[in-house]
């Protein structure tokens, strides 16, 4: 057991659990929000750099050697594949995509991780709390967003949506 186990408190768990559900539910709608007013990628240029300053200036308040050229190559490549691709996408097909239908397709990633970790297919796949997490946690976003995907499959799909939403089940990948 580690440290932060033996000292979390029920109430602390609980306040990280609801803070990481208020935080990541309201970003696609606030991205959608945003997208009146900016272009895509300039909405996400501007919110990561801002969010890259600040995480700068605290690991340079916390003495942390921050020009370190290994470290840079590994947060450029990190960057690129994450904030560019991975939200670039999200971003982009907000544009037409309903926020919470874009969140239940990025609720895959789970999964993905799973799939795409070969080495640990038979410890994964094997794991009935494994399998039983991914299938109930994936359900429980369908859940929550459901009238969106109703809504969203009733309507004739656009190019662009189609595109997105091809784009959306290969995000997580990034």
């Amino acid at each position: 057991m580690t440290n932060l186990n033996k000292t979390a408190s029920p109430a602390m768990v609980y306040l990280a659990f609801a803070i990481v559900y208020i935080v990541w539910g309201s970003t696609y709608f606030f991205i959608q929000k945003a997208l009146a007013g900016f272009p895509p990628f300039i909405l996400g240029a501007f919110r990561f750099s801002v969010a890259g300053v600040l995480m700068l200036t605290w690991c340079k308040i916390k003495g942390e050697d921050i020009f370190n050229l290994k470290t840079i190559k590994i947060a450029a490549v990190s960057g690129i594949l994450m904030l560019g691709l991975g939200n670039g996408i999200v971003i982009w097909v907000e544009q037409f995509i309903p926020s919470g239908l874009v969140a239940i397709m990025v609720a895959s990633a789970a999964i993905w991780f799973v799939i795409l970790d070969k080495s640990h297919w038979k410890e994964n796949l094997s794991n009935k709390y494994i399998i039983s997490g991914l299938v109930i946690g994936f359900l429980g976003v369908v859940l929550l967003f459901g009238d969106q995907i109703v809504q969203a499959l009733d309507k004739p799909q656009s190019n662009l949506q189609i595109i997105g939403m091809v784009l959306l089940v290969f995000d997580p990948i990034a």
